[in-house]
């Protein structure tokens, strides 16, 4: 257990040090816990080991997850597209650069998706939006 937590926490600095890609260090990761997985097992009232390759790689084929990923890649080929540049400057326009008026409406388009498509989706599609609206209102996105 203190070996996985010191994976975790390594993980954590190496996504907060940005030194390599986001990509790299998840591969980094993945790979490094299989390897420890495969050289302290843990092993079942079987003598099996109850984390082998199959069942941490086994999350990987979840529908869920692939249709988190898949919204990722569109809302990516939205922002390349420029379509989310129209939808930032529709709700600016729409705001009149007034910062309260135009975070009133993007969370009201929020709330109104939300109500018909489960709320992960709809925080992948507007994350993208949100980031837009905030660097043309000369903010910080995480604000």
């Amino acid at each position: 257990m203190a070996l996985t937590m010191a994976v975790i926490v390594g993980a954590l600095i190496a996504y907060t040090l940005e030194k390599t890609s986001i990509e790299v260090t998840s591969l980094g990761v993945l790979c490094v816990l299989l390897l420890l997985f495969q050289i302290v097992p843990v092993r079942g009232p079987d003598g099996f080991n109850l984390l082998g390759p199959e069942r941490l790689l086994a999350g990987f084929a979840s529908p869920a997850l692939i249709t988190l990923l898949a919204l990722l890649v569109v809302g990516q080929g939205l922002v390349g597209g420029g379509v989310l540049d129209y939808a930032a400057r529709t709700v600016l326009a729409l705001g009149r650069n007034r910062h309260w008026l135009t975070v009133l409406l993007v969370l009201g388009c929020v709330a109104v998706v939300s109500a018909f498509l489960n709320n992960i989706p709809v925080v992948v599609i507007f994350i993208p939006i949100i980031q837009a609206v905030a660097q043309r209102l000369r903010e910080s996105p995480s604000r």
